[in-house]
């Protein structure tokens, strides 16, 4: 079983991934498998069509590059993201074919806004008030205000992710709080579904 956990940034996926680790689960990040597959030759192709040799540094992909681009034109993130998304999701089931008798866990930030969530049995939103939210990205992550509203435009309202969700946990204390809110929901998880 995979159980995909989302929700907008700032409101503590990752923490929350970490903290499953911590607890024995098999723990994926979708960001990170994405990244893996620029090193494929056939990745690399389609990228210097998409945008040419400006998006190579020292002969390999430059993320950075391809990050920046993608942010600010919706039309090159489709392509991208139509190129990726069906090997990052191939993997994935790679990733749960060989873990039968567990339940893994991959943050995928941007679940609903990809229409990803038919790759995964359950999904976990992760919530946390919006006023604190922008308080962490301002504070942990030196975001700048125009930054923080430029990237929360890309982003589904909670609302909607809520209405769609299996579990959700709310992450607006300590991180104390949230391991304690975590380890319920692993109890739950186990009793329902009898692996771990």
């Amino acid at each position: 079983m995979n159980i995909a956990i989302t929700g907008n940034m700032g409101s503590g996926k990752s923490t929350v991934l970490r903290i499953l680790k911590d607890l024995g689960y098999p723990v994926f990040d979708a960001d990170l498998l994405a990244k893996k597959q620029y090193d494929k030759p056939e990745v690399k192709q389609a990228m210097l069509e998409i945008f040419g040799s400006q998006c190579m540094l020292n002969n390999q992909i430059d993320k950075r590059y391809i990050a920046d681009r993608i942010f600010h034109h919706s039309s090159e993130k489709d392509k991208v993201e139509t190129i990726l998304y069906p090997l990052v999701f191939e993997e994935l089931k790679q990733i749960s074919l060989a873990h039968l008798n567990s339940i893994c866990f991959t943050e995928v930030p941007l679940l609903y806004e990809s229409h990803s969530e038919s790759y995964f049995d359950k999904v976990l939103l992760i919530k946390a008030d919006e006023s604190l939210v922008n308080q962490r990205l301002l504070d942990l992550r030196h975001y700048s205000q125009a930054n923080i509203d430029e990237r929360l435009k890309h982003q589904w309202p909670m609302d909607q992710k809520m209405g769609l969700a299996d579990d959700i946990i709310i992450n607006n204390h300590d991180e104390t709080q949230l391991v304690k809110q975590v380890m319920a929901y692993s109890d739950k998880i186990k009793r329902e579904y009898g692996k771990k």
